[in-house]
């Protein structure tokens, strides 16, 4: 009895413990076309069916910027089998979502529906991808469409300013988009979306960089891998000859078409360049200045990725409508509220395979005080390196690894996070190991990452809006007054010039 007794503890506690590390499986398969087939059975009556494709912005030639955006528009125009009329009819009769979207490294195409109609999904998905609707007609339709998004984006003020950092800080501060690809505005420029883009130039790209080798099936929810990866066998084995770089890596050289390499020494090398600038867009009258400060950090596979992500959660987020000032714990959100209560304020992280951004993004209605709220981050990162508290660093952790649970809540979420990870770790990382590796993250880690950030020579700040009572933020880095024009002649003179 009294053996009983003391062993029920030690099981009560071996099944607490196999309970913590309780997850669904995720199976992958690679089949003998290159093409990874990875399921997640959730128990579920719906599904997500998904291509994740190690193909964006990034990986297109000057002339060919947006194309892979464009072609992720031409996938919902139909195929030869099936016509957008009939595509749209079938989404409507089953009730199934299709949807995509693109990144400057990864584009992305899933369809979520009942569990019932994965293979119909698959054959769909297959079919739109391996033999899409490139007809004249189409590709019209869809520059007027990207063209009214291209107008959306220009209304998004933070939209515009990350476009700035990404085409000034990576492309060079003249504007001329030759130093990295990572520059490139995801859409292209307007003269990419009404004239570059043509059907030649999009079969050119596909075949290129559309391969099996390269993307990965996912399947979540209500789904059996077996047949998951019977379907892919199945649809997805009408590929033309490859002619691009089977496993993609970031030590090419970028040529043009004529064969020129000069300025594209760092096009896709690891030392990927980050020119320190400060942007100013002025926009006479205007009723509040959106400012982003930004430092160039690791990339996604780096061991200080969590760590970086626990410092923005660290320095906070606040927007109008999450409450009075005075509920926040954070000191951080308190002083920018002293400063100007009317402002909103939030970390922000960009990660890409070989470097990332980090930074603080604000709205001001106090046009004055951009000089103050960038002091006043600054002072609060000195803070985090010097002064963080154990229950700081504690209700930080415990947040982050809220947020990312949360954020893989259903059969989408978490078939994107299985194809990014494969892309990117070539393994899927579970929640478990996740919530090990913050938890382990020292107050030491921190320090460390906050003093690289803060004694980095390297910096950028964007602002737009009402510029008339601000200054230079940064008058020791190089000073860019009219990003709009700065951008739009540079680039007209290098394609001019790569034409010849």
């Amino acid at each position: 009895m009294i053996r009983r007794l003391r062993r029920l503890p030690i099981r009560r506690r071996f099944a607490q413990a196999k309970q913590l590390v309780n997850y669904c499986e995720t199976k992958v398969t690679t089949l003998p076309n290159g093409l990874r087939v990875a399921t997640e059975d959730m128990g579920l009556p719906t599904t997500c069916v998904g291509l994740w494709i190690d193909c964006g912005t990034r990986y297109e030639k000057l002339e060919e910027m947006g194309t892979a955006h464009f072609f992720e528009h031409l996938v919902f125009k139909g195929s030869a089998k099936m016509s957008q009329h009939e595509l749209s009819e079938y989404a409507e009769a089953t009730g199934t979502l299709l949807n995509a979207y693109t990144s400057r490294e990864h584009t992305s195409y899933y369809f979520q529906g009942r569990r019932d109609n994965t293979e119909k999904l698959v054959e769909i998905l297959a079919d739109v991808i391996q033999k899409p609707d490139l007809s004249r007609s189409a590709i019209a339709i869809e520059r007027r469409v990207i063209s009214a998004e291209y107008d959306d984006i220009l209304a998004n003020y933070e939209e515009v300013l990350f476009d700035y950092i990404h085409a000034f800080c990576f492309g060079g501060v003249d504007g001329h988009f030759t130093d990295s690809s990572l520059s490139y505005n995801i859409l292209g420029t307007r003269f990419h979306i009404s004239n570059a883009i043509t059907k030649d130039v999009i079969q050119n790209f596909i075949k290129t960089h559309y391969h099996p080798s390269r993307m990965v099936l996912v399947g979540t929810g209500g789904v059996n891998h077996a047949q998951v990866v019977d379907f892919a066998g199945k649809y997805f084995d009408d590929w033309g000859p490859y002619i691009g770089p089977g496993t993609p890596t970031f030590e090419r050289e970028a040529t043009l078409p004529s064969g020129r390499t000069d300025h594209y020494a760092n096009f896709w090398g690891a030392d990927t360049p980050f020119h320190s600038c400060e942007i100013r867009h002025h926009k006479p009258g205007s009723d509040t200045l959106v400012g982003c400060v930004t430092y160039p950090i690791c990339g996604w596979s780096h061991s200080d990725c969590l760590t970086m992500n626990l410092i923005a959660k660290l320095i906070g987020v606040f927007m109008h409508g999450s409450g009075g000032f005075q509920f926040f714990t954070s000191p951080f959100v308190k002083k920018m509220q002293a400063l100007d209560q009317s402002s909103t304020f939030k970390a922000y992280m960009s990660l890409y395979n070989d470097k990332g951004l980090f930074g603080f993004i604000f709205t001001a209605f106090e046009l004055d005080k951009a000089s103050a709220i960038v002091d006043a981050f600054h002072e609060e990162l000195e803070r985090i390196a010097t002064a963080l508290s154990d229950e700081e660093l504690s209700n930080a952790k415990r947040s982050l690894f809220t947020d990312i649970c949360l954020g893989i809540d259903g059969t989408q979420p978490v078939a994107d996070e299985i194809g990014r990870h494969l892309l990117v770790y070539n393994r899927r990382i579970h929640y478990p190991e996740t919530e090990y590796l913050i938890e382990n993250i020292s107050r030491e880690d921190v320090k460390r990452c906050v003093t690289q950030i803060i004694e980095s020579k390297e910096k950028c700040i964007a602002l737009l809006g009402n510029l008339d009572h601000t200054p230079p933020v940064f008058p020791d880095v190089p000073q860019i007054n009219d990003p709009e024009k700065v951008h739009e002649e540079a680039f007209c003179k290098n394609i001019i010039t790569a034409r010849k």
